[in-house]
């Protein structure tokens, strides 16, 4: 168990020294199910941390959708802030905005979730029943329509979508 407030200075220090990606490295090797997760998700969300967001909800939460709704937030976000989701392809092929990057670990966790693997270690997921109900959950919330479509901007102009 880490404390709070040691996690929060590990964090700033992290930060400070411009690798908050260390922040992430270590939750992976940390038992979830023993964190303070409310102020370990807050963290992570406030520094955009999101594959140790995804590894401690579902790891720690055994919650699989709701930080794919936070990362979903965070696609819609970043293409505000983002040259738009044209930008020119990157020759090397890694991400080049904050939405192709989100984008991109979005879709690699729901891979590893129909596979029944966790993210982003990839070990199986226990038992199958659990797996099947994941990929219930998931399916709901990819499918259904109640989710608010996100605000009109320049980059992405809103588009009714018909279905038919």
């Amino acid at each position: 168990y880490i404390a709070p407030e040691a996690m929060v200075m590990f964090v700033a220090h992290c930060r400070d020294m411009k690798e908050l990606s260390m922040v992430e490295r270590c939750l992976l090797h940390m038992d979830c199910s023993l964190m303070d997760f409310d102020s370990i998700l807050t963290l992570l969300k406030k520094n955009s941390l999101y594959t140790g967001l995804l590894h401690v909800y579902s790891s720690g939460l055994d919650d699989y959708v709701s930080p794919l709704e936070i990362l979903f937030d965070a696609i819609f976000e970043s293409v505000d802030e983002s040259e738009g989701i044209h930008a020119e392809r990157r020759s090397d092929g890694a991400p080049k905005s904050k939405f192709e990057e989100y984008g991109y670990k979005a879709l690699l966790y729901l891979k590893y979730c129909f596979e029944g693997k966790s993210f982003p270690k990839g070990s199986a997921l226990a038992p199958e029943e659990r797996v099947q109900t994941l990929r219930q959950e998931l399916f709901t919330f990819l499918l259904t329509e109640t989710a608010s479509p996100p605000r009109p901007t320049a980059n992405m102009p809103h588009r009714p979508v018909s279905r038919g």
